[in-house]
């Protein structure tokens, strides 16, 4: 059976302070130890095909989307920087040599009560988005990948309860995905959300999440999620409606069970969390 694997950091920013070149050295690099510890430890093939796919999630100011379409356009083999081609609107292929990384553009949103949403796929700006509750905001994108990220003590109090709301709402959940950060301390790992999701059939999602700080962007790819798919040797995907689809039917079938559907990486230590917290509040 042909085999292909597609790699995910669901959540990825490309901060005004981070070096394009040195984000996406730091990505394949990190794609490229997780797929040979894989293959090591599963007796894998090393010749099925693998996919790198980095969501930029941009936020306000952020501007990485218009960076990225003002790279170099021209292909070159044996470039010492990475190269950029358009492949549709919303999915960019980034080649440095051999290497590739598809770039899928989406954006970060927040709702009237203050709750991020990721929607995967959809990185239009939207002025009306800050006037909708996060459930509308849900419906609004549902046609993208709307991802709940969770964040440093966000989904507490009334704002938990609301992502608990929207989590249990079968009209929200069915294309709904919760997202798993980086940022979340390995010792916090009780977050009621999560058991909501598993036990209402709400996948997970993983990403790296880098805060805009210095050296943050040696932390993309460090945790995400691995989709097998099978028949699917020769896939190349072509636009960004086609990797929301890839996404979306990957979740309808069986595949979000066993080694199908594969976490990698994992969330930071305690005390690398909360400084980075600190610096983070320091920088303001």
């Amino acid at each position: 059976m042909n085999t292909c694997r597609l790699w995910i950091d669901s959540h990825v920013h490309i901060y005004p302070i981070f070096s394009l070149n040195t984000s996406l050295d730091s990505a394949i690099h990190a794609f490229k130890r997780e797929t040979s510890q894989y293959n090591a430890s599963n007796f894998s093939n090393n010749k099925i095909k693998n996919i790198y796919v980095l969501c930029l999630n941009e936020c306000e100011k952020e501007k990485a989307h218009y960076r990225i379409s003002q790279l170099p356009q021209n292909m070159t083999s044996h470039s010492a920087h990475w190269i950029i081609s358009k492949l549709s609107f919303g999915l960019f292929m980034a080649k440095k040599g051999a290497d590739e990384i598809y770039l899928y553009l989406g954006r970060q949103r927040v709702s009237k009560e203050g709750i991020e949403l990721l929607t995967l796929g959809n990185s239009k700006i939207n002025s009306g988005d800050l006037n909708l509750t996060l459930g509308e905001l849900i419906k609004r994108y549902s046609n993208a990948i709307p991802v709940l990220p969770w964040g440093f003590g966000k989904w507490i109090g009334m704002r938990g309860k609301i992502v608990s709301d929207c989590i249990s709402d079968p009209e929200l959940n069915k294309d709904l995905w919760v997202g798993d950060s980086r940022t979340r301390p390995k010792l916090w790992f009780y977050v009621p959300q999560f058991n909501m999701a598993f036990n209402k059939g709400v996948p997970r999602f993983a990403g790296s999440d880098p805060l805009p700080l210095k050296d943050q962007e040696k932390q993309i790819c460090l945790f995400g999620n691995m989709f097998e798919l099978h028949n699917s040797a020769e896939l190349r995907i072509e636009s960004a409606d086609h990797m929301t689809g890839l996404i979306k039917s990957f979740r309808m079938s069986a595949g979000l069970q066993g080694r199908k559907y594969h976490q990698f990486g994992r969330p930071s230590g305690l005390i690398h969390s909360l400084c980075n917290q600190i610096k983070l509040r320091q920088s303001k």
